[in-house]
Parts: structure tokens; C-alpha cells; sequence
């Protein structure tokens, strides 16, 4: 159990406070959503709206979380959501911190206003390093390209230690110039292939797409697109959203249509749905968040179309200045996108435990690349082994 006061002045000028409980988060929603949209790296997850409905459908049963908020008098100026897992050691008990991180939630990061970088940072050091039980590290995976906290950790944060090394890809379309302009730096095969589906779905019927960003019929849109999903090789390895993920979607997108973020782009055949995208606009940035295609059109390649026309209206709005795919999957190469690193970073703080387990050995995995690509392989093998143990021929 956590036993640091609930709030604390510390030197830096800012008052930092811990706040654990709904109530609590959305008495600060408006002020925290806005500092995500103001922020230099504008990103969805990093949003009062989304960590809230992770922290309510996605924290394990062995963790609790909680949240550290850095005000300047009344002004809200940085925040970091937190998970913590409890792990003992002879008779002490120590802390594990991780930021949410799945499938679905990935790049959260230290929250706050440019000019307030450093002395956030600094401000919610200091209030870890003071917390009992001793905090042991706090994991940030998948880390965006453009985060400033590197160059803020870079330049020195007293009491703790910090790493970080490549850890997959985002993929991203610059919005630059025209839709044509884009076009023509697509392979000719691919523009062949998209006119040759378009034509197949046109001997099909009448076929559409069909925009939605004002937040009317959400859920009926997410079932709607949760069925699509469901029809392809995720709903055959059980990956959909509906198996694993619903309450979790459902939490994400009343949240997201409060805010007026959400946006869907569905392929039509005859009034019928065979494709969709479930997308998020996030100040200048349009967010590709899910994609999922009817599998018994698969031959006429909706999701190709569906694409196609997604990212030309993208491009005519003149409101974004980057596509993000959230993701790095291979057949994104088609589309002339350009791949940004995902980081992990990981903090270890001023106690001899944390130096030991974490400092040590997050550096040696920052410095040799070689030894984070032998412990990937020697986990998927230990991995391989556990199934055929479990599964004998």
C-alpha cells in the first residue's frame, strides 16, 4: 500500500498531487484533455479520455493505478498515469511502475506543458524516489518518435537514472501538398490493383464509403464494425475486439464522441458494410487506429479501396499535418509510408535494489543491441518449448 501523502511541495515552485480514484480524475478531465491537444506531441493516448478507459476495463487483477498531477498554482501543467504492481523481496515490499501499455494502448508518456518540461519531470522524481514501499523502476514502452522527454532526460533529472533503445515501429503519412501529389509517388502496381478493385466492387452493386465523425449511432457503428472484424483471420485466432477487448472499446469510444475525436469510414456494397475504420482526429494529427474488412469480399480487396479513399479525404480536409498508423504492419509499405521508431524507456531511482536489477541491466540492453535480440530469441524459445510440452505429438 501506497503511504505517501496525497499531496506535496516540492522545490521546483510546482505543487505535485496523487490522485487514485475516478472521481478525482474527471474532476481534472477538461484541463487534462486540453493540455494533450496543446501539447508539442499531440496523441490521443496521452488524453484524460483514454487513460480513463483503459484505467477502467484494462488494469490486471495483481495492480492498482494511480496519478500524479504537477500544478503551478491553479494551472495544471503535467501529469503521469501509473500503474503498480507489488513485488516483494526477503521482508520488504518494493514497487514495480509501468505507464498502460497493450495491443490497443501504447506511447503514454510524461504529460506536460513545454516550458514546464524539465521541472515536471524533476517534480514527479523527486515524489517517487520519496514513496513507500521503495520504488523499484517505471517501464514506458513503445515511446513515440517525437517525444521531448529525451532530450529533457538527456539533460540530467536528479535522482534517477534512465535508458532507452528501439522498440518497434509507427508507421505515418506526412500530409503534404495534394492527394495527387501522394498518388503519384504510389507503385503503378498498386494504383493498377486499385482500379481494378474498384471496378470489381462496382459490378457488385452500388458501392460507397460513407464518412461519420459526428458521433451519432456510435455504438450501433462499433458492433457494426466489430462484425467486419470478426469475419477475417482475427475473428479465427479470437483477436477481435469483441472477444478480448469490448469493454475497453465501448469506455474508448463514449469517451471519444464526448469529445467529438471519433471518426468511422466505412466501404458499402448495396447498403451493406464489407469494410470500416474506426479513426481518431487529435488536434492536427489524423490517428488510423483499426482497420477490419468483410472476408467474404477479400478477392475484390475492400480494404485496399477503403484506404485509398480514406486517406484522399484525409488529405482534402487541410486539417492534419501527419497520418499515424499506430502500427508498423508490412502491407502499410504499399502506401509510400514512412516508419518511425517506438522507444523503451525504462527509470531506475535512488535506492541500491534499483540499481542493481534495473540500472545495470537496462543499460547493457540500451549499449548491445546484441543482447536484446539474444533475450527476444532465448523468450521465444522458452516460449516454443512451454507449448510443446503442453501440446506432445
Amino acid at each position: 500500500m501506497i503511504t505517501i501523502k496525497q499531496t506535496k511541495e516540492i522545490n521546483s515552485g510546482l505543487k505535485v498531487e496523487l490522485v487514485n480514484s475516478f472521481e478525482q480524475l474527471d474532476k481534472y478531465a477538461d484541463s487534462w484533455d486540453l493540455l494533450a491537444l496543446n501539447a508539442q506531441r499531440q496523441h490521443p493516448v496521452m488524453s484524460h479520455a483514454w487513460i480513463t478507459a483503459y484505467f477502467r476495463t484494462m488494469v490486471k487483477k495483481d495492480e492498482s493505478w494511480f496519478c500524479l498531477f504537477a500544478f503551478d498554482n491553479d494551472d495544471l501543467v503535467g501529469v503521469l498515469p501509473l500503474l503498480t504492481k507489488e513485488y516483494k523481496l526477503f521482508w520488504n515490499k518494493y514497487l514495480l511502475l509501468r505507464t498502460p501499455n497493450d495491443a490497443h494502448t501504447m506511447a503514454v508518456d510524461f504529460l506536460f506543458k513545454e516550458k514546464y518540461g524539465k521541472k515536471a519531470i524533476q517534480l514527479f522524481a523527486d515524489y517517487l524516489n520519496n514513496m513507500r514501499p521503495k520504488v523499484i523502476r517505471l517501464t514506458m514502452n513503445q515511446i513515440s518518435y517525437n517525444s521531448t522527454t529525451f532530450g529533457i532526460l538527456a539533460g540530467g533529472i536528479h535522482g534517477i537514472y534512465s535508458c532507452y533503445y528501439p522498440n518497434k515501429f509507427v508507421s505515418i503519412i506526412p500530409v503534404e501538398g495534394s492527394f495527387q501529389d501522394y498518388k503519384k509517388r504510389l507503385s503503378k502496381k498498386l494504383i493498377g490493383n486499385l482500379r481494378r478493385s474498384g471496378n470489381s466492387l462496382k459490378e457488385l452493386g452500388n458501392f460507397s464509403v460513407t464518412a461519420i465523425n459526428d458521433g451519432s449511432d456510435a455504438r450501433e457503428n462499433l458492433l457494426s464494425f466489430a462484425g467486419i472484424e470478426k469475419s477475417g483471420w482475427k475473428g479465427k485466432k479470437g483477436a477481435t475486439i469483441k472477444y478480448n477487448f469490448w469493454s475497453f472499446f465501448e469506455e474508448l469510444v463514449h469517451n471519444m464522441v464526448k469529445r467529438e475525436w471519433l471518426e468511422w469510414y466505412f466501404l458499402n456494397v448495396d447498403n451493406k458494410r464489407i469494410a470500416g475504420y474506426l479513426t481518431i482526429s487529435f488536434g492536427r494529427s489524423a490517428f488510423i487506429y483499426k482497420t477490419g474488412y468483410d472476408e467474404e469480399y477479400r478477392s475484390h480487396s475492400p480494404g485496399s479501396v477503403l484506404t485509398e479513399k480514406m486517406i484522399e479525404n484525409i488529405f482534402s480536409t487541410g486539417k492534419y499535418d501527419v497520418i499515424n498508423f499506430f502500427t508498423d504492419y508490412e502491407w502499410l509499405l504499399r502506401w509510400n509510408v514512412k516508419q518511425k521508431p517506438y522507444y523503451k524507456l525504462v527509470i531506475a531511482f535512488n535506492n541500491p535494489l534499483s540499481f542493481f536489477s534495473t540500472r545495470l541491466r537496462f543499460t547493457i540492453y540500451s549499449r548491445f543491441p546484441f543482447v536484446r535480440r539474444l533475450k527476444t530469441f532465448l523468450s521465444r524459445f522458452t516460449l516454443m518449448l512451454r507449448g510443446n510440452k503442453k501440446n506432445p505429438r
